[in-house]
C-alpha cells in the first residue's frame, strides 16, 4: 500500500506544484499530503469560520486536511483511534473535541493494528496485510471501541449543514461513510481516501458509487483523495 501512494503521490506532482506556487502567491502553507487544503481553500468558496469533522485526523498537524482551516479560525470534531495523538491534539489543537475511538456503522470494540509508521495504522485485516507487504513494521495491537459516525455528531452537537469532512481510515473508508446519517447531517464538503483512484483512474470506484448515492458530486481528485461537494450546495 505504501508503495501504491507513493506512486500516486509522484504523478501528482504536477498539480502539486501548482498548488505550491499558488499558495506561495497568497502566502499560504499546505499541511495536506498532497495540497488538498489548499484546494479546497482557494476553489470550494468555504466561509471564513467554519465547521469541520476529521475522521482518521492523525497527526494534529503533519498531513492533516484540517489544520490550515483550525489556523484560519475553524474548529470542530477530531477523531482517531491512535492512543498517540491524543495528547498532541488536545495541546495543539485545544478549541477542537477530540475524540480517540474509530468509526464504523455498528457500535462494539476492534482489534487496531499499531505499526512503526503510523500512516499504516489501520483496524482492517486486509490493509494490515497489505501494509506488511509494503515494508511497514506491526509493532502492537489493542482493542479500540468503534462508533457510528451520526452518533458522534448528534453528541457532539455538530450542526446538520456543517462545512467540511474529511475520512481517512486507511481501507474502511467507505464503512464509515455509511456510518453517517446523510438525510441529517449533510456537510457541503467531502474528503475521503480512495485508493481505488491509484488503480482505476477516472472511473467508477465505491467510494464514488456511495458519495453520488447520497447526491454528492465530484469536484476533483487530488493525491489519492477524491472531493465531493453536495448537490444542494454549490
Amino acid at each position: 500500500m505504501g508503495n501504491r501512494k507513493t506512486n500516486l503521490i509522484n504523478r501528482s506532482m504536477g498539480l502539486a506544484a501548482r498548488l505550491r506556487a499558488d499558495m506561495l502567491g497568497r502566502g499560504d502553507r499546505s499541511y495536506s499530503q498532497c495540497g488538498e487544503d489548499i484546494f479546497l481553500l482557494h476553489e470550494c468558496y468555504l466561509p471564513q469560520r467554519g465547521t469541520y469533522v476529521d475522521v482518521g485526523a492523525g497527526h494534529p498537524y503533519f498531513g492533516s486536511n484540517s489544520y490550515l482551516f483550525y489556523r484560519r479560525g475553524w474548529q470542530g470534531l477530531t477523531i482517531d483511534p491512535n492512543p498517540d495523538h491524543a495528547r498532541l491534539h488536545r495541546i495543539i489543537r485545544p478549541r477542537d473535541t477530540f475524540q480517540q475511538l474509530g468509526v464504523s456503522q455498528t457500535e462494539a470494540k476492534l482489534e487496531y493494528f499499531k505499526f512503526n509508521n503510523p500512516d499504516f495504522n489501520t483496524f482492517d485485516a486486509d490493509a494490515r496485510d497489505r501494509a506488511v507487504s509494503h515494508g511497514g513494521v506491526l509493532k502492537d495491537t489493542d482493542t479500540i471501541p468503534v462508533r457510528p459516525l451520526a452518533t458522534l455528531l448528534a453528541e457532539n452537537g455538530i450542526q446538520s449543514d456543517f462545512d467540511m469532512l474529511s475520512v481517512d481510515c486507511e481501507g474502511l473508508d467507505v464503512d464509515v461513510l455509511m456510518s453517517n446519517d446523510w438525510k441529517t447531517y449533510r456537510p457541503r464538503i467531502v474528503l475521503v481516501e480512495d485508493l481505488e483512484t491509484i488503480d482505476r483512474p477516472f472511473q467508477v470506484t465505491k467510494v464514488h458509487e456511495v458519495m453520488t448515492g447520497f447526491d454528492y458530486r465530484r469536484r476533483a481528485t487530488v493525491g489519492y483523495t477524491s472531493i465531493y461537494q453536495a448537490n444542494e450546495r454549490r
